[in-house]
């Protein structure tokens, strides 16, 4: 929340506008909120900007600071009806629809969020974070081209805004526009040299690219920075295929220490099954990965598919991508749910 904006809105009202002197105790009302809000004195705030509604019912900002307040407690019927009086005094109020539509994206609404984020645009076109929330809801909307022009117009607007570089940096990667996805991540990396999420993108990236060496440059860094995160340290193990450098005992011996800490931090857990007294039951066994799809892990892991003993083990695949692969003739199927995601960057302001 960003609360030095708060001053800075000038609502236009249609109708009967309240009195000079119920604005003022209506605008002295909001600043008692606005800082009980930040000490997290929620319901003393919220019961202060219902006074602020009561002696004001036509001041756009009373509504709009008691519908941010109800958003961030999770009363999303309470804030759609703070921000419908937002919009029924001022229905191009920038920051009554950004708000708004920052509820419908985060409520599941993605079409509704586009119409309310326009809206926000029209009356504020330099409205850098409006921009960037229109570029993740029209990714919701499975619209990429469109996504990448909103982003393209936040950071024009905020260009030293490390999250929006990033979320481009993915969205482009997405549409294998590798040399433009390598030059955002680069420019998120120039603004947050540390991060594990830019570090391990640009390692993607440069992959993609055809440059195996050099992408373990930064997936080192991201391994140093988590090494927790045994999924990159897997995909480091790959690239060395790559590496003239290393003999095959050298890369056999890598993948050795890592199985051996991956194990440590995994334990085996099939003794509880192991010692049931219910020896007849089938256990299930899940396997997840993103490669359950035209892809050599796919392949190679048929044949530990096919021969699970069926009277003992029940198997399904879990697929990490949006697709779904179905292979009849070998009576395997994979579930595709997309389980990866961003922390979205999308605030609420204007109050």
């Amino acid at each position: 929340m960003i609360k030095n904006l708060l001053r800075q809105l000038i609502p236009s009202r249609q109708g009967v506008s309240p009195s000079d002197g119920d604005t003022a105790k209506a605008d002295s009302l909001i600043e008692e909120g606005n800082r009980e809000e930040q000490a997290q004195r929620l319901q003393l705030a919220e019961e202060l900007y219902q006074q602020a509604v009561a002696i004001a019912p036509s001041h756009a900002k009373a509504h709009l600071n008691l519908g941010v307040l109800l958003a961030e407690k999770g009363d999303v019927a309470g804030a759609t009806r703070a921000y419908e009086a937002v919009l029924s005094i001022d229905p191009e109020h920038a920051f009554g629809n950004y708000n708004f539509g920052r509820l419908a994206y985060l409520s599941g609404n993605p079409t509704r969020a586009e119409t309310l984020l326009r809206a926000a645009l029209r009356k504020k076109p330099d409205f850098a974070q409006a921009a960037a929330l229109l570029s993740h809801t029209l990714e919701a909307l499975k619209n990429p081209a469109g996504a990448v022009e909103a982003m393209e117009l936040a950071l024009r607007l905020e260009p030293d805004d490390f999250s929006s570089w990033l979320s481009l940096a993915i969205m482009l990667s997405d549409l294998k526009r590798n040399e433009e996805a390598q030059r955002a991540v680069k420019r998120a990396l120039a603004l947050e040299p540390q991060s594990p999420d830019a570090l391990r993108l640009l390692g993607l990236v440069l992959c993609a690219q055809g440059f195996a060496l050099e992408a373990l440059e930064p997936l080192r860094e991201f391994i140093r920075i988590d090494p927790t995160r045994f999924e990159t340290q897997s995909f480091e193990l790959g690239l060395l295929n790559f590496d003239e450098a290393l003999s095959a005992q050298e890369i056999f011996d890598k993948h050795r220490q890592f199985g051996a800490r991956l194990e440590q931090a995994f334990p085996a857990r099939f003794e509880s099954y192991l010692g049931n007294s219910d020896k007849d039951r089938r256990l299930r066994l899940g396997y997840v990965s993103a490669d359950f799809c035209t892809h050599p892990v796919m392949l190679f892991l048929i044949p530990v598919l096919e021969r699970h003993n069926r009277e003992h083990f029940e198997v399904f695949c879990y697929s990490t991508t949006a697709s779904s692969v179905r292979i009849p003739s070998r009576q395997i199927i994979v579930h595709g749910h997309d389980v990866h995601s961003l922390a979205r960057k999308c605030i609420q302001i204007g109050r």
